[in-house]
């Protein structure tokens, strides 16, 4: 895989072609396959709901998990964040 350096003095600035052409060419059969806007609208409603829910149930897990957090607590505050996701 060949990868550009974009600039000379920003580092992490990269250009990945295979990466572009792949994007490319899945963004086509996306735009294929759901046919009407209001399809592909629908869908990237579900996916941003449904990654607002996965982020507040890894957040759950840490606070339960990592920082051994009270099942109260983790709970309100995932609960907070995730009835505030939907604002």
């Amino acid at each position: 895989m060949r990868i550009k350096q974009t600039s000379d003095k920003g580092y992490g600035q990269i250009y990945v072609g295979v990466v572009n052409w792949v994007l490319m060419a899945v963004t086509v059969a996306l735009t294929l396959f759901f046919g009407k806007s209001d399809n592909l609208a629908a869908a990237y409603g579900i996916a941003v709901s449904l990654t607002m829910l996965m982020t507040s149930i890894l957040l759950f897990i840490a606070m339960r998990e990592v920082w051994q957090w009270d099942l109260w607590i983790s709970s309100s505050v995932a609960g907070v964040v995730t009835a505030a996701s939907d604002f």
